[in-house]
């Protein structure tokens, strides 16, 4: 490429002609130069009336620019630097900057996540690159710790992170802490080195507090819950209704006549399945190893095929015997049936030793949802506790609104001041209560179904209203909590509807 502007304008002249050298040589060239270097042309021109003029440039033959490319750098934390590629001829002079202002020979390399533009000059040609390192997702590590007592102050699982280079640490930042007994769930938010990320799975862990009690065990426990006790063709029982993390557990399922066991199951909370091996010598006894966590266990069986025994006469076979299931409790009555948002929307699941499967689950969903009956501060409903009298009025007394009665407690055992006061004042009248007959109530001891079906009817009648029917159970029994759930429930939606 000859460069040099007045050359070009003396071309255009008439009869010029062209001599070529090599700058510092005098020798003339025998054609027009193409090689690199430097060069001179002397053009000559005659004028019409034969004066000769000439005139002088010099002129460089340099190669063309160079095609360069250049390669970004992508990929996952690795602890290692990382920089672009450059694709330049050889020989070439490459040079780089960060700032694209002061370049040197150094090419910059990157070690921690984050996206990196890197300049570079190729002989004049200049471009730009990345340098994109992805921070590496790691999985996180709950601890096995999720019971906590009650001390009043935050609580939550800590967690660690799994996956880190050997030399790295990364601290995690669990979010969800609680100060008061329930159940509640953390969540892993935020990792201290930003060379890592938190993975899209396994980042909460659920967690209770417990009030703390001169009684409580320092090991965890966590509650075992048959889901039904006595479904059809059989009866099912765990060898403890709590237990730490670590102890064996048996399982009993035993097939009443007729039938046989099809399958039995212990899962956790998210529905994991545990192992259960099958205990030496019994055909009906399982036993799996208690993990940290709540326990649902469930059985289910099948009527065994029988032979027919129709003989040539055409006699039919005798009839199956007759099954009773037993139970600890009678069927959950007719017209106490909600509809349940669900498992964990539940109001019973909070309550770990509650099951929202259980034959009473309507008439304790329907109870705590109402407000008729509360859990304690130990997250606990304890279903199968026993209810007191004072207990009974207070319930009874809730579900008709809580009405004031201006007389005093007619009973010398009841304080004006006892929290069950206003209770017993409104139940004593409307002649809801009588008392023992020497002026006591005695409002601790403890409720028959004798005495449930009394109140429940003598209510009915001061309303005006048809009595219900007696609960079928030994009148002398005690009332359970559920039991009493149930009742209530079924008080609610049938007698006061």
């Amino acid at each position: 490429m000859i460069q040099s502007d007045e050359f070009q304008t003396v071309q255009t002249l008439p009869k010029a002609i062209n001599t070529y050298y090599k700058v510092g040589d005098n020798t003339p060239l025998q054609s027009e130069p193409i090689d690199l270097g430097n060069y001179k042309v002397v053009v000559t021109v005659t004028a019409d009336d034969g004066t000769p003029y000439s005139i002088e440039s010099t002129f460089s033959i340099t190669p063309p620019a160079p095609t360069v490319t250049a390669r970004d750098y992508t990929g996952v934390y690795d602890g290692q630097p990382h920089s672009i590629t450059v694709d330049a001829p050889a020989g070439a002079n490459v040079t780089y900057s960060t700032d694209g202002i002061n370049y040197s020979a150094a090419n910059p390399a990157y070690t921690n996540a984050g996206t990196y533009t890197v300049h570079y000059d190729v002989d004049g040609a200049k471009g730009t690159a990345a340098v994109r390192i992805i921070p590496r997702t790691v999985s996180i590590r709950w601890s096995e710790e999720t019971a906590f007592r009650y001390t009043g102050e935050p609580q939550a699982p800590a967690a660690g992170a799994e996956g880190l280079l050997p030399s790295d640490a990364c601290e995690v930042e669990v979010s969800g802490a609680q100060t008061e007994p329930g159940e509640y769930t953390a969540e892993a938010v935020r990792l201290s080195n930003p060379n890592y990320r938190l993975p899209t799975s396994g980042t909460t862990q659920e967690f209770r507090i417990i009030r703390a009690s001169t009684s409580a065990p320092s090991t965890p426990s966590y509650p075992i819950i048959v889901r039904d006790e006595a479904p059809e063709g059989g009866l099912v029982r765990a060898s403890r209704d709590w237990s730490h993390r670590g102890a064996t557990i048996t399982v009993t399922a035993e097939p009443l006549e007729g039938y046989r066991l099809e399958q039995v199951t212990a899962v956790t909370r998210d529905g994991k399945s545990l192992r259960l091996t099958e205990k030496e010598g019994s055909s009906c006894k399982y036993t799996f190893t208690m993990p940290a966590d709540k326990i649902f266990v469930e059985a289910v069986f099948s009527r065994e095929e029988t032979a027919s025994t129709a003989g040539p006469g055409g006699e039919d076979a005798p009839a199956e015997p007759e099954i009773h299931a037993v139970s600890e409790s009678p069927a959950v009555p007719e017209g106490t049936a909600l509809t349940c948002p669900g498992v964990t929307a539940c109001p019973i699941w909070p309550y770990f030793d509650a099951n929202p499967s259980a034959w009473y689950h309507d008439g304790v969903h329907y109870c705590l949802e109402t407000g008729l009956m509360t859990g304690y501060d130990d997250a606990t409903f304890r279903p199968r506790d026993t209810v007191s009298r004072a207990e009974a009025l207070v319930m009874l007394w809730r579900l008709r609104g809580t009405p004031a009665a201006n007389s005093a407690p007619a009973f010398t055992d009841v304080s004006e001041t006892a929290w069950y006061a206003g209770a017993v004042r409104w139940a004593a009248s409307e002649s809801i209560v009588l008392g023992t007959g020497t002026g006591r109530l005695a409002p601790g001891e403890t409720l028959t179904h004798r005495q449930l079906n009394t109140i429940l009817q003598r209510c009915a009648q001061s309303m005006g209203l048809e009595p219900p029917a007696l609960m079928g159970e030994d009148p002398a029994a005690l009332v359970s909590r559920a039991q009493a759930a149930v009742a209530l429930a079924d008080f609610a939606q049938n007698t006061l509807k």
